[in-house]
């Protein structure tokens, strides 16, 4: 007997909802912390002119606050950039809150 794996329209939602429920604790920081007010001091550090200039050659970048938001996940899990990149891939929740 075969065993499918059928994901169903809302199998996402309710999933994050479930992670909600049971304390997401990156739900919690989101709802405490307005990242987006360190944009300004980002792009004053990096030289960059907006959070989503984009190079004139190569892949563009993700965003100035995506990406002080991954350094945020990496220490708060103690990981490495590999395994970061690995749990971004994985996790919802980490999605969720990257909002990717």
């Amino acid at each position: 007997m075969k065993i499918r794996n059928i994901t169903g329209l809302f199998d996402e939602q309710n999933v994050l909802a479930k992670l909600t429920q049971l304390g997401d604790p990156l739900v919690l920081i989101e709802k405490y912390i307005d990242f987006s007010l360190f944009e300004a001091d980002i792009l004053q550090f990096t030289g960059r002119k907006s959070a989503t200039a984009k190079p004139s050659k190569g892949r563009p970048s993700y965003d100035a606050v995506t990406m002080m938001k991954i350094i945020f996940i990496q220490r708060l899990y103690n990981l490495s950039d590999d395994q970061v990149e690995f749990q971004i891939t994985d996790r919802l929740s980490f999605r969720r809150f990257l909002g990717i």
